[in-house]
């Protein structure tokens, strides 16, 4: 079949050579500090420096909140003991397992190969998937206690940032969250990230206790 583009249309269906001359090779360098401010429209090297400066000290604060936040999930599970039933943590184990597994499979692992590595993890996975249940009924009851909630706004503002961050049109990111269903589960997962950063700033807010005399 005949595309516009093709050069002769005699030559559809026909077998031929073709013949490539190469004149030069480029080998791959790593871009300079100006070539990437420039890249950033950024002024200079100094600025690059400076936003990259404050964007680690933004990340390196993101991990540490993460950190306490998960600290006090653990001392509260400590404290309160969860009992979980055995279906419930098999279920999330064989739901982890089977992730994991599908992963393995799409970089290049067999089926067996896939299966058999995974086996060899089971009680790790069986750990965590027990400790992310527990977590998740705390993180449930803390904000029923503390009646957290997200607004419309909050999830419209969610939105209004993965659409930036993935460089797509906002209206087609809401539609496509709604076709598949997942608005809610946004919701619930932006629910628990301001219940971890309220349990953080408790923590925070907490005086030290007096030295002993």
């Amino acid at each position: 079949e005949y595309h516009p583009g093709l050069s002769l249309e005699a030559w559809v269906g026909k077998r031929g050579t073709a013949r490539v001359s190469v004149k030069s090779v480029v080998k791959p360098r790593a871009a300079t500090a100006e070539e990437v401010a420039a890249d950033l429209s950024l002024k200079d090297e100094p600025e690059l420096r400076e936003k990259l400066g404050i964007q680690i000290g933004r990340e390196n604060a993101r991990r540490e909140r993460e950190r306490m936040a998960f600290a006090v999930l653990e001392k509260i599970a400590e404290m309160r003991p969860i009992e979980l039933s055995e279906r419930m943590v098999t279920e999330e184990t064989e739901a982890s397992l089977a992730r994991r597994i599908e992963q393995m499979k799409q970089a290049g692992a067999t089926e067996d190969q896939a299966g058999q590595a995974a086996d060899q993890h089971r009680a790790e996975v069986r750990q965590s998937a027990e400790r992310r249940l527990k977590h998740w009924f705390i993180v449930r009851k803390v904000a029923q206690q503390e009646k957290v909630r997200v607004s419309d706004s909050e999830l419209e503002g969610a939105l209004r940032a993965l659409a930036l961050r993935q460089n797509v049109e906002m209206g087609e990111l809401r539609r496509w969250f709604k076709e598949q269903g997942k608005l809610d589960q946004l919701r619930a997962d932006l629910m628990e990230e301001k219940v971890r950063m309220h349990l953080v700033s408790l923590v925070e807010r907490r005086p030290e206790p007096a030295p002993l005399r």
